[in-house]
């Protein structure tokens, strides 16, 4: 039935495919060119409208369509056979030109101590390190992983270590795009007895009328204001008076129900961030708030954010409102015209029998 149509081309490309599987190189395979040739549309401008049977009824389209969907798949485990190996590829170069240079990153640190401390002469390294340092600090750990907690416990059970202190507050891990871990914490702290695990009761960088509020609010919330039993808030006591003086004595937290004009994310975060520029502003004007006897000022506000796009979005905001704004948001490297460039080139690498993607490649500044 279909044994003129696209005779030569589809020839061309299984004769590309099997050289391909001859030579046990699958990256040869022109997937693209067959995957092309077995398209219904590019048949139907190659059949013979004198066929008595329509083109759309021909029973064999079913079996293109068949075949077709078999050379996505093998497309696509193809890309990710090549994705794998290129990832492979740039570990081991990133290994061997640390090696060469004699570099080391704090994640390959982590690796090396971890892995000499579980070999065979791991118990001689941690008694050595022990005897270097017999009492160890930790602070913010929190934002540990479950490696360095193995660390520290392995040296922990050294003969020399004498103590081994861990201070952190599960409320704060904030490093999980850094490989935190708060299951790490948690593990810790269900490991030691009770009478081991002790609380700060005093906070000396809040104003005791926040802290009751923060202290009534946890307490109306119970158990599931952090998702769960494991992470509890415990009460705690101002450290000193407040220095914050405030005539009108305004509530000390506030809860701002914000409804933003639409209902996608971006007009959330507009109005949320609107808001937060005009209730500083608003404060700014205020002659009556004092702290330590002296007007409030611009660097006597800090607002945390999540996102460096929250950051400049709300300094922008600040700006129009003539307050005076610094900022520690970074513009992502992601963002930058050479990330554009290198995406194509690393598309244009994947897709080598693509002839688009790689026109792309050439014509960007890294190749053109």
């Amino acid at each position: 039935a279909f044994k003129n149509v696209a005779r030569s081309r589809l020839r061309r490309a299984l004769h590309s495919l099997l050289e391909a599987v001859d030579h046990a190189d699958p990256g040869r395979a022109a997937w693209s060119d067959l995957h092309d040739v077995l398209q219904a549309d590019k048949l139907w401008g190659q059949w013979k409208q004198s066929n008595t049977l329509p083109f759309e009824q021909r029973p064999e389209l079913k079996t293109l369509a068949q075949a077709q969907a078999l050379f996505e798949r093998v497309e696509q485990r193809v890309n990710q056979a090549t994705a794998l190996a290129c990832a492979a590829f740039v570990r081991g170069q990133i290994r061997h030109r640390l090696q060469v240079r004699g570099q080391i990153t704090y994640t390959t640190l982590i690796e090396e101590v971890h892995g000499r401390l579980h070999s065979a002469r791991g118990e001689a390294l941690a008694e050595r390190l022990a005897e270097a340092w017999p009492a160890a600090l930790i602070d913010e750990f929190q934002d540990t992983d479950a490696r360095q907690w193995q660390i520290f416990q392995t040296l922990a059970k050294a003969p020399a270590a004498q103590t081994l202190i861990l201070i952190g507050d599960p409320k704060q891990a904030i490093y999980a795009f850094r490989g935190g871990d708060i299951h790490a914490y948690l593990s810790a702290r269900e490991a030691l007895p009770p009478e081991r695990v002790h609380s700060i009761r005093h906070n000396f960088r809040s104003h005791p009328a926040l802290l009751r509020a923060l202290n009534e609010l946890y307490r109306l919330a119970g158990d599931d204001a952090f998702g769960g039993g494991q992470i509890s808030y415990v009460p705690v006591l101002p450290g000193e008076p407040g220095r914050w003086h405030d005539s009108k004595d305004s509530t000390a937290l506030h809860l701002r129900l914000v409804t933003p004009p639409g209902k996608n994310l971006d007009d959330r975060d507009d109005a949320i961030l609107e808001a937060c520029a005009d209730d500083i502003a608003h404060l700014l004007n205020r002659a009556d708030l004092q702290i330590d006897g002296q007007p409030i000022e611009p660097g006597h506000v800090a607002v945390l954010l999540s996102t460096n796009r929250q950051i400049s979005d709300l300094r922008a905001r600040l700006i129009e409102r003539r307050v005076p704004v610094v900022g520690s948001g970074k513009t992502s490297v992601l963002d930058t015209p050479w990330a554009d460039d290198l995406q194509l080139l690393l598309h244009a690498l994947l897709n080598a029998n693509d002839d688009y993607a790689v026109r792309g490649a050439l014509a960007t500044r890294l190749l053109g």
